[in-house]
């Protein structure tokens, strides 16, 4: 069960590092000097940026719709959206990812491990016999002369 659980953190570190290049590679540069326009998130009118002004409530829209002026590096016409738009997509993408990493992870555990199996004879009829590694120096019978013996410690074609 313990293979479980390095399986899950591993996947998840693995995950997380690749969201933490996502954002540091993607993310707009902060700083007054990138951005030309701002504009409002409800009515779309845009305006020369202003530091002053970035962030606060648009001056145009009613108070009940309330806009925030977002700064942008292009103008709206051009395409110039939300700057983080990219940042958003690639992270929700990579989550999705990760979370079905995880599930197929927790929905496929690890294998049990087949326990090693070893060969004797009996002693008696010199029948084939095939036995669990665990079992070994453990009385065992023969399934066909029915004679009882010890298992040996371990197989004759190993020890050779």
């Amino acid at each position: 069960m313990s293979n479980l659980y390095v399986r899950v953190a591993l996947a998840m570190l693995a995950g997380l590092g690749v969201m933490a290049v996502t954002y540091s590679r993607l993310r707009p540069q902060e700083g007054a000097e990138h951005y030309k326009f701002m504009h409002c998130n409800k009515c779309g009118k845009e305006m020369p940026y202003n530091e002053k002004m970035a962030g606060l409530r648009c001056p145009t829209c009613p108070p009940q719709r309330g806009g925030t002026l977002v700064p942008t590096m292009r103008s709206m016409a051009e395409g110039g959206g939300n700057p983080w738009r990219g940042v958003n997509i690639a992270l929700s993408v990579e989550t999705v990812a990760l979370l079905g990493a995880l599930v197929y992870i927790l929905y496929h555990p690890p294998k049990k491990r087949r326990s090693e199996f070893w060969r004797t004879r009996c002693p008696s009829c010199k029948r084939k016999l095939k036995f669990p590694a665990e079992r070994g120096c453990s009385e065992g019978r023969c399934p066909g002369c029915k004679h009882e013996f010890v298992y040996p410690p371990f197989s004759e074609e190993q020890a050779a």
